[in-house]
């Protein structure tokens, strides 16, 4: 009875021993298995890790590609910029090219107008000193002729004498006139300074032109002369000029039986001289261009009086002996020239 017990245990130990070994065989089939997934979970891993590097790698690039891109694209937004940078000067330098050209040719057009009207001066000059020389000469000619040929008695000789000099006087001054402004514009017209008599100078204007005084029955007012009793430093000859041709102007618009007024005066260290004409004066648009060169009057063109370089040279010299002269007149009421000098 026991060993039929025991030999059924051992059945029961067997089947019980079978049916583990067949669980561990299926459990090792299991692990099997699962080593085998493991493996290949561990392949798609390695795959995808070198997928993701490969991927990482290209995004690399392209973020490299897509930084150097964005350099160039700043370099040429740089480039751009300075091209409009360079092409905003080129703008401004054609602007200012324009605008210097715009205004060389105003200057050149302004220089040829200026050119023409001088030329037009000078026609004008040429014409008037041909005709200021020829008066005289053709009276100096009439009055020799008459002197020749004896045709004149013994008291009318002294007339034609003083006229025969009046118009030798008044051709050269008209000669030292032009010489002595084409002096100036050569830059020769160089003062010799000394102790000068303006009285005595003043006297002389007279006396040099008492003909024209006389034959005119003009009234000489000398006012104030004590004013140039004493000397001043100054360039006896070139004043002299401007007195002439002060005298000379006052004589030629002064009207027949007219005044011819002289005043001198000291003032701030400076000695006055003012001639003034009974004559029939002048607006103030002819007054600011009295002293240009070759410039006259309405009246002194319609009468052929003068050469339009008297008062321009006399303004020129006055500059010259640190002077000054002005103008003043009013229509119908003469005029009066002022001259001013430097004086201790």
């Amino acid at each position: 009875m026991s060993d039929i017990n025991a030999e059924r245990e051992l059945k029961i130990v067997h089947s019980e021993l079978k049916q583990r070994t067949e669980e561990r065989d299926v459990a090792r089939g299991q692990l099997l298995d699962s080593d085998r997934k493991i493996e290949q979970l561990q392949q798609l891993l390695k795959s995808s890790d070198l997928q993701a590097f490969k991927s990482s790698n290209n995004i690399s690039l392209q973020a490299v590609q897509l930084e150097t891109g964005a350099l160039e694209l700043a370099d040429q937004d740089a480039n751009l910029a300075l091209i409009g940078v360079e092409l905003a000067q080129s703008t401004e330098n054609l602007h200012n090219s324009n605008l210097y050209l715009a205004n060389r040719t105003a200057e050149l057009e302004a220089a040829n107008a200026e050119l023409r009207q001088l030329m037009q001066q000078k026609e004008d000059f040429v014409a008037a000193l041909t005709h200021d020389l020829k008066s005289p000469l053709i009276a100096c000619m009439r009055a020799v002729e008459l002197l020749v040929l004896g045709k004149l008695a013994e008291d009318q000789k002294m007339p034609v004498y003083k006229q025969l000099l009046e118009s030798i006087k008044s051709m050269l001054r008209m000669i030292w006139n032009l010489l002595d402004v084409y002096r100036n514009d050569a830059g020769h017209l160089n003062p010799v300074i000394e102790l000068v008599s303006v009285k005595d100078l003043l006297m002389h204007c007279v006396s040099e032109f008492s003909f024209g005084i006389d034959e005119k029955q003009l009234q000489l007012n000398l006012d104030s002369m004590e004013a140039v009793d004493n000397e001043i430093a100054t360039d006896r000859i070139l004043l002299r000029r401007v007195l002439i041709n002060l005298f000379d102007n006052a004589i030629k618009f002064s009207p027949q039986k007219g005044e011819l007024t002289v005043c001198t005066f000291r003032r701030d260290k400076k000695l006055f001289i003012a001639v003034s004409d009974s004559g029939p004066g002048m607006p103030e648009a002819q007054q600011k261009r009295i002293f240009e060169r070759f410039w006259q009057t309405k009246l002194g063109r319609d009468r052929g009086i003068g050469t339009g370089l008297g008062l321009h040279l006399s303004r020129q010299i006055m500059n010259v002996l640190g002077g000054t002269i002005e103008c003043h007149s009013k229509e119908n009421h003469g005029t009066r020239f002022t001259v001013s000098l430097p004086c201790e």
